[in-house]
């Protein structure tokens, strides 16, 4: 996986856009907003797997241009095509599920994640915007807009977010007990302590020893400092 994201963004991102094709050796085609909202979703879990500070700080720039180039600025949500799309008759701007969920819903859906990961409110003020123009057609017909909705489920109650910063002698074993646990709507990221994290996240520092910052929404507690802390705080998660 992490092979694949650095040949899209070896060759598939060019002059601050991405490209949706690549063959013989040229990459060709503006991307389209499912293009950027599910490989934005598939980075941040590829994270939680394992930590890349390239990966993470390239996810913000694809994050950007997407407001940039997709939003709707004044109705909110995103265009299928960019602003920088060759002149269509009608820009679509697609909320329901087709054979995939939509991607105004995986949009929505990674950017609230990404906006309490990185503390950026922009990003969560993008998806509400999104959110608030689909209203309408998920009112009509909610069984078509399951991913909308699911994005809609962490929008009124953000997710958990757990930032281990782990010492490399302990570092499976911190992981390796994150790893026990159903955690659908906790986030864990394994940041090793050696690493120097995004400016955004530095206020999640490392220490002489291993240790985790549990999150909730924009809310952090304080840090938690052994194995059998984090053992609580995971089965706490799980049960709820």
């Amino acid at each position: 996986a992490s092979n694949a994201a650095y040949f899209i963004k070896n060759h598939c991102w060019q002059g601050g856009r991405l490209l949706a094709s690549y063959k013989d050796g040229r990459a060709t085609l503006n991307a389209y907003i499912d293009d950027y909202a599910f490989l934005i979703h598939g980075l941040l879990e590829l994270l939680q797997s394992q930590w890349d500070n390239q990966l993470y700080n390239w996810t913000l720039e694809l994050a950007d241009t997407l407001l940039a180039d997709f939003e709707d600025c004044d109705y909110g949500g995103f265009y299928f095509t960019s602003h920088h799309h060759e002149s269509l008759i009608q820009r679509l701007k697609n909320f329901s599920d087709d054979a995939i969920p939509s991607g105004n819903a995986i949009a929505a859906y990674s950017l609230n994640r990404l906006g309490y990961l990185s503390g950026q409110q922009k990003y969560i003020d993008a998806s509400s915007r999104c959110l608030k123009s689909a209203w309408s057609s998920i009112s009509r017909h909610p069984i078509s807009h399951c991913a909308l909705l699911n994005a809609l489920r962490e929008q009124l109650n953000p997710p958990d977010i757990l930032i281990i910063r782990s010492q490399a002698a302990d570092e499976d074993k911190w992981t390796a007990l994150a790893r026990q646990y159903y955690l659908p709507f906790t986030l864990v990221y394994n940041i090793p302590a050696e690493q120097t994290p995004h400016p955004m996240l530095s206020t999640k520092a490392a220490a002489e020893k291993s240790l985790a910052y549990p999150c909730s929404g924009m809310s952090c507690q304080q840090p938690i400092k052994s194995l059998a802390e984090l053992q609580t705080y995971l089965h706490s998660k799980c049960a709820e």
